[in-house]
């Protein structure tokens, strides 16, 4: 990977006749306040720093990952049909999640919760770790769980449509995007645009990606809109 990134350096460098450097970094925050820092004119960034940067007026998507296909992932909250109606009516109750460490698998949900004055902390019962969405449906069957958030359509697979309530759709969540600094001059912008969409097969390889999408085509604003309503101010999220 390194190797990789010290080629697209210099390939780069010698497009536009700079001295052009990239450094691969795990650390999400560190690539948010490099960008907005002023000491990167391009981050990759997950869906949260992404809209901090926006926010902010640092940074600009330009590109999404696309993965299979995807561009975003989507969750929902059920519950068994009958049982629980509306989102406060979460409170107290079990449950059900496939990753705690996921954006739209536990984050999310926790926002949509606290946006309905459900704590995620103190309100909810018991929380249940499962290994897929089919275990997520199959605990509330079985009472291990009362709620759970799955992938939009997983109750789809139980055939029979009035087993399971939907009791929310969430907002989808974009997957990593290529953001440009906000702070360029015309000219650097126009350099920049020019040499991303020169060489965007490669920027994918380093990012993981099957392929780089215009990010015109994805939302931040539905999740925009659940972090205001969560009274939560993104930026805590970058950093």
């Amino acid at each position: 990977m390194e190797s990789d990134a010290s080629a697209l350096a210099d390939e780069l460098s010698a497009q536009a006749d700079l001295s052009i450097s990239l450094s691969l970094t795990d650390s999400n925050p560190e690539a948010y306040e490099a960008l907005c820092d002023g000491q990167a004119v391009v981050a990759s960034l997950d869906a949260f720093s992404t809209i901090a940067a926006q926010n902010q007026g640092c940074g600009v998507p330009s590109y999404v990952v696309e993965i299979d296909g995807e561009v975003e992932t989507q969750t929902q909250i059920v519950a068994e049909a009958g049982k629980i109606y509306t989102i406060p009516n979460i409170y107290q109750r079990s449950f059900c999640r496939t990753d705690a460490a996921s954006a739209s698998g536990w984050i999310v949900p926790m926002l949509a919760l606290k946006a309905n004055s459900v704590d995620p902390f103190s309100g909810l019962g018991t929380v249940v770790d499962v290994k897929d969405d089919e275990a997520v449906l199959e605990a509330i069957l079985d009472k291990e769980c009362e709620v759970g958030v799955t992938g939009i359509g997983a109750e789809q697979a139980f055939g029979d449509e009035g087993t399971f309530d939907i009791l929310t759709e969430l907002p989808p969540v974009p997957n990593t995007s290529v953001v440009v600094s906000a702070q360029l001059d015309g000219p650097r912008d126009a350099l920049m645009s020019d040499l991303l969409r020169k060489n965007l097969d490669e920027i994918a390889v380093l990012l993981g990606a099957d392929e780089l999408i215009d990010a015109e085509i994805v939302d931040y604003n539905s999740l925009n809109e659940l972090l205001d309503l969560a009274g939560l101010d993104v930026a805590a999220l970058a950093e």
